[in-house]
């Protein structure tokens, strides 16, 4: 039902810790709400997806992004729909895992650390815009490093169109 798009695992212009983030694209004619949804990771790393019961809700065929730090003046000026804690994205081979309420898996990032993944400080891992509808997430030319300056000087396009690089 969503997508993960994009995803800053290592920002340079603020910390790991307050520049982490994820977006999620929603393809559906229908918003769909992500509060009590788990993030993780195959290792320790996972967090359930809260906003005191009062939904998080990705709008129809619209993106969302999900991150550590709220303020846009201290997480590289980034607009955020919800926060998480409890999981981080490692700067090297990682997963983002999206589970459901009901424990199915939605989706799945299995990123490597170069030479085939995108592996820039300072600039998003985004999903290019071909293989959003032809099911191709897991081809790793699939994902390029994001060139689009965004406030706070890294490079990105959260809950923007990515930009394309997959042939």
């Amino acid at each position: 039902t969503l997508l993960v798009t994009e995803f800053m695992k290592d920002p340079s212009a603020v910390s790991d810790t307050r520049g982490e983030w994820i977006e999620l694209f929603n393809p559906n004619l229908f918003p769909v709400d992500v509060e009590g949804w788990v993030l993780s990771d195959l290792g320790t790393d996972s967090t359930v997806l809260t906003n005191g019961g009062n939904g998080i809700v990705v709008p129809p065929r619209r993106a969302a992004v999900l991150a550590r730090n709220a303020d846009p003046t201290l997480n590289g000026g980034v607009t955020v729909l919800a926060t998480y804690s409890g999981f981080t994205l490692g700067n090297g081979a990682d997963q983002i895992i999206l589970t459901d309420l009901a424990g199915q898996l939605v989706d799945l990032v299995d990123y490597l650390d170069g030479p085939t993944w995108p592996d820039r400080a300072g600039a998003s891992v985004s999903l290019s815009t071909r293989a959003w509808l032809t099911g191709h997430d897991d081809v790793a030319r699939a994902w390029c490093e994001g060139e689009s300056l965004m406030l706070g000087g890294d490079l990105g396009t959260p809950t923007y169109t990515n930009d394309i690089c997959w042939d």
